[in-house]
């Protein structure tokens, strides 16, 4: 027996409700995809690992590059805590001149308490590099 087809399977066929406006059926819904616990670690790990070597080829670069320019290096000589250079002059990495170094020490520069550490405080200048 052949049940009459419904209302909205009618006014579907005859194109005057949207299809936007029926429900789902259960045939119709998508299928979740499942992963494993295992495949979601090994995705969390991947993402983790290359985000360290990113991390570590961007430090390397921006290493080289402090070394190796003459900008780089004069921003690293300026950025170094008690240390002014004097008319500095090409790359730390190759040929470097500056005028004068000088080396701001701190009065503890020796370390904690106790004997056998250097207890000295001033500066120390270099001259003619």
């Amino acid at each position: 027996m052949d049940e009459p087809p419904s209302p909205v399977d009618a006014s579907l066929a005859s194109g005057t409700v949207a299809p936007s406006t029926v429900a789902p059926t259960p045939a119709s819904l998508p299928v979740a995809s499942r992963r494993s616990p295992a495949a979601a670690v090994s995705i969390g790990l991947a993402v983790v690992l290359v985000s360290i070597v990113t991390a570590l080829a961007a430090l390397a670069a921006a290493a080289w590059w402090a070394v190796g320019s003459e900008r780089g290096s004069a921003w690293l000589l300026a950025a170094l805590p008690g240390v002014e250079v004097t008319a500095p002059k090409g790359r730390l990495l190759g040929d470097f001149e500056a005028q004068q170094v000088t080396i701001r020490l701190p009065a503890n520069a020796g370390g904690g308490g106790g004997g056998g550490g250097v207890a000295s405080s001033g500066s120390v200048v270099l001259r003619d590099i």
